[in-house]
Order: structure tokens, then sequence, then C-alpha cells
């Protein structure tokens, strides 16, 4: 039962993330700010925090899919409006792609 919620759980935050890239890609700087600016950013640090290889794995996550859609010119964009905390949030998520390169 618990293997039928990780998967629940994975699709979930797998569509998060693929409107998450979406958003990046197809909004505008602005726009996004004002998304994140409502956002809060220790919650956000948790859950990254949470995720770890095997999370990933239990959720099956592709990291692989994910970091064939992002380009470096993402990354730049994402620090750019994430504000004050956006770094360490941004070098979270890149060191948990690194992950999927294991």
């Amino acid at each position: 039962m618990a293997n039928l919620f990780d998967r629940i759980d994975g699709k979930i935050m797998e569509a998060k993330i693929d409107q998450g890239i979406d958003m990046l890609k197809n909004k505008s700087p602005d726009e996004i700010s004002k998304k994140i600016s409502k956002m809060d950013k220790d919650e956000i640090m948790q859950k990254l925090d949470e995720l770890d290889e095997k999370r990933i794995k239990e959720l099956n996550i592709d990291l692989d899919k994910i970091k064939k859609k992002i380009t470096p010119e993402d990354i730049e964009k994402a620090k750019k409006i994430a504000g004050k905390d956006g770094e360490v949030i941004i070098n979270r998520l890149l060191e948990l792609l690194k992950q999927g390169g294991k």
C-alpha cells in the first residue's frame, strides 16, 4: 500500500516539476516572481531536504528526463527571479539533479 502512495506522490511531484519547468520557459520573470513571492521558502527547503536518492527512486522521479528539459539559461533565469534565498534553493535542486547521474 505504501508503494501505491509513493507512486501517487511521485506523479503529483512530477506534475509540479513539469509545471515549474513550463512556467520557467514560458512566463516572464515578473510573472514568475509574483508567483514565487507567495511561496514559503522554508517549506520549499524542507521539501527539498526530504528528497534524497532513495526517496527519488521511491517516488519514481526520472531525473534524466528533468535534466534534458532544463537548460543553463533556465537555471540562470531561476537564480535571478528566486530572490535572496534563491541561490540556496537552486543549488539544492542542482545537487539533486546530479544524483541522477550516478
